[in-house]
């Protein structure tokens, strides 16, 4: 499978993981060579669309998700600590039940302008990512 963008990328698959990229900085150019490969490769299926919303946004969308949990967590201790309950790590293994221990000792409020700061940073990240959509052409073998 060959697929170009309007960025300025070939790329050409060649089975289950193995791709090659080809960066063509001018556009034109680009699109000559598609084109002459279009012609040569003519059995090859011609097909031209925009990537689907939940491909790219995918990872910002994970990271959202991951960072809403870890939220949660790091809240309830921190609310629960602000109550007067004591927690204290178990068994000397320091993972992540020792990290969001430790972040909720700083207290709702900086948790709280923790996440929001983190979650603006995803949802630019989210936005910058659905405004780069580009059509892609694609060649496929049937």
């Amino acid at each position: 499978m060959l697929k170009i963008q309007k960025k300025k990328l070939i790329t050409i698959f060649y089975g289950n993981d193995s791709d090659e990229e080809i960066k063509i900085d001018n556009l034109k150019i680009k699109d000559e060579i598609f084109n002459y490969l279009k012609e040569k490769l003519s059995k090859l299926e011609y097909s031209r669309k925009k990537p689907s919303v939940l491909k790219h946004a995918k990872a910002p969308l994970f990271a959202i998700l991951f960072v809403s949990g870890i939220f949660l967590w790091t809240f309830y201790l921190a609310s629960q600590i602000a109550k007067g309950y004591e927690y204290e790590i178990a068994g000397g293994k320091q993972g992540i039940g020792s990290l969001i221990l430790g972040m909720a000792q700083f207290g709702t409020t900086k948790v709280i302008l923790g996440y929001l700061l983190i979650l603006s940073i995803a949802f630019f990240s989210l936005i910058k990512k659905l405004k780069n959509r580009s059509l892609t052409e694609y060649l496929n073998r049937n």
